[in-house]
């Protein structure tokens, strides 16, 4: 029972991640910005389980995320690196990574169901 209320948990905190970029599209958020709201949701998170979080959005092609002087996409694999980049700094690069929803997941939030997309809850 525990780890199912522990899975509901984790779901339920990508859904709001998915929520926030959907509210703030077109525009990024900055992973600082981005945790300053989950913070008034009530969901605190560490700087090492925000980045687990979005791992799973990224590989799931909902989010993506990036450096702020990025000029092009960054594939699976740059973006698995800054997000360690980020753990490594504790946060301290929370002002020079972005994160922004990917039309995947705009239409993931907007309702359309994705057979590959599990473990994100949505918010409605």
């Amino acid at each position: 029972m525990q780890k199912e209320l522990g899975q509901i948990e984790i779901e339920r905190r990508r859904g709001f991640i998915v929520w926030i970029l959907y509210l703030a599209h077109p525009n990024p958020l900055s992973l600082r910005s981005l945790c300053t709201v989950l913070d008034k949701k009530d969901i605190s998170l560490s700087f090492g389980q925000l980045a687990k979080l979005l791992d799973v959005l990224c590989g799931l092609e909902l989010v993506r995320v990036f450096p702020i002087d990025s000029n092009e996409d960054l594939n699976c694999v740059q973006q698995d690196k800054l997000i360690q980049k980020y753990i490594a700094s504790d946060g301290e690069m929370g002002d020079d990574i972005y994160a922004r929803i990917r039309n995947k997941g705009i239409h993931f939030h907007e309702g359309y169901d994705y057979p590959d997309v599990r473990g994100v809850t949505r918010k409605n």
